[in-house]
């Protein structure tokens, strides 16, 4: 009886036996230079224009201040990696993060506002008659 490990080996081993016949076909080697190709095409002019058209109805039709400054940040992150320009993901994902958490504040706040909750001295909402305890105030 094979142990555990013999049969991942015999596995690891076939496998790469099928990887290695796969890469002498020459239709691999066909695939992995148009692939390449594929890699190195720019986008055409009227994909930017629209990109921008897309941009700006987003950006100006977002209710918040705050939603406006994460679509920025979102479109110009985008941008940059559809160019293939250098970009720090890592910051730029932190500063996106960062940002989110003010979004979120500014959205309850809207909320709050559409609800007429800042009117009402009281932690609850009536819904059918009911009153819904809610808190939308920051504990932090």
């Amino acid at each position: 009886m094979k142990t555990s490990n013999q049969l991942r080996n015999e596995l690891r081993d076939f496998i790469n036996l099928i990887l290695d016949q796969i890469k002498t076909l020459p239709i691999y080697t066909n695939a992995k230079d148009r692939l390449m190709e594929l890699a190195d095409l720019e986008l055409p002019a009227h994909f930017w224009e629209v990109y921008n058209e897309v941009y700006i109805t987003v950006v100006e039709s977002l209710p918040t201040p705050e939603l406006r400054d994460i679509a920025e940040l979102i479109f110009k992150y985008v941008e940059k990696r559809l160019k293939r320009e250098p970009v720090d993901d890592a910051a730029e994902i932190a500063a996106i993060s960062k940002k989110l958490t003010v979004v979120i504040e500014s959205l309850i706040k809207e909320i709050k506002n559409a609800l007429g909750l800042d009117a009402l001295d009281t932690k609850s909402v009536p819904f059918l008659g009911i009153n819904i305890p809610v808190s939308l105030v920051k504990t932090c």
